[in-house]
């Protein structure tokens, strides 16, 4: 409602609320002034009291009531809180020339003897009740009927009445994956739209973990037995086979030797003609001897 925000100055609080609120500025530290006044603190205190108790039954919503939000700075200006008195305030305006905050005024607050009350609501700020120029206290059973009007005045039950309910927010997509491609050597991070595990969207969560069946201790027992046997039946089998080959091996070389021998020692043949003569000559030689 600030045309400056003054919290961080030591100002006017920071005043948060979505709707209609109440301020209310009322005179406090009513000790330190007996001096040139009779006013008494507890009196003050009781009529907060009763009009926050009126406005709860009067409103149709509850309406928050803010006490002593701390003084509103014109447009342009500054405050900023005395370090030698809690209720001083300063205005300060900047000089164009050197651009710095100077002084200007200085305003006390809450003023001396004020119930001050605002109705406000979206920006808008209207006086619906001063102490100060009335010169009376208020009557709570009449202020909060004045301030329920004021409302309804600016439309503050029906706007919160028409008020359209925000629709859900619509569920959350599965997350993706992210998959690392490199290019030119340049590592580049792209998204995948695949779902984990290969599960096909709509038939089951994508994001759940495939379920897993866990084998039965005593069948793998079995299994592992039949796979030793027939490692053992293989290996047997492996030994035989060698062996044979082995000993085929062997018989063929013993008749490569044989058969090198007789080629080597074979006797050489003697034709049909030099049989006959040798026959004949052995003949003729009997003869002589004879």
């Amino acid at each position: 409602l600030d045309a400056v925000d003054m919290s961080a100055s030591g100002g006017r609080r920071r005043v948060k609320h979505k709707g209609a609120w109440i301020e209310v500025e009322r005179c406090t530290g009513c000790q330190q002034h007996q001096y040139c006044t009779s006013h008494s603190e507890e009196k003050y205190d009781r009529y907060e009291r009763e009009l926050v108790a009126a406005l709860s039954e009067a409103a149709e919503e509850r309406l928050p009531v803010e006490v002593n939000p701390g003084p509103r700075s014109p447009s342009g200006m500054r405050c900023s809180k005395d370090v030698h008195d809690p209720y001083l305030f300063k205005m300060l305006v900047c000089n164009p020339t050197s651009s710095k905050w100077m002084p200007e005024k200085t305003v006390r607050y809450p003023k001396l003897g004020s119930f001050e009350v605002w109705f406000c609501y979206r920006g808008s700020r209207e006086k619906v009740f001063s102490k100060l120029k009335s010169g009376r206290w208020p009557n709570a059973q009449w202020l909060a009927e004045r301030i329920v009007k004021v409302a309804e005045k600016l439309g503050v039950w029906e706007t919160q009445a028409a008020v359209v309910p925000e629709p859900p927010a619509p569920p959350k997509k599965a997350a993706s994956t992210l998959s690392q491609s490199t290019s030119c050597g340049t590592g580049v991070s792209e998204a995948s739209s695949v779902p984990r595990f290969g599960a096909l969207e709509g038939t089951q969560d994508l994001g759940a973990k495939p379920a897993i069946d866990k084998p039965d201790p005593w069948r793998l027992t079995e299994m592992q037995k039949e796979d030793d046997e027939a490692d053992k039946v293989g290996s047997v089998a492996g030994a035989g086979k060698g062996s044979s080959q082995k000993a085929e091996k062997d018989a063929g070389g013993q008749r490569g030797r044989d058969s090198l021998w007789e080629d080597d020692f074979e006797e050489p043949s003697v034709s049909d003609e030099v049989v006959a003569a040798q026959s004949a000559a052995a003949r003729d030689a009997e003869e002589v001897n004879a």
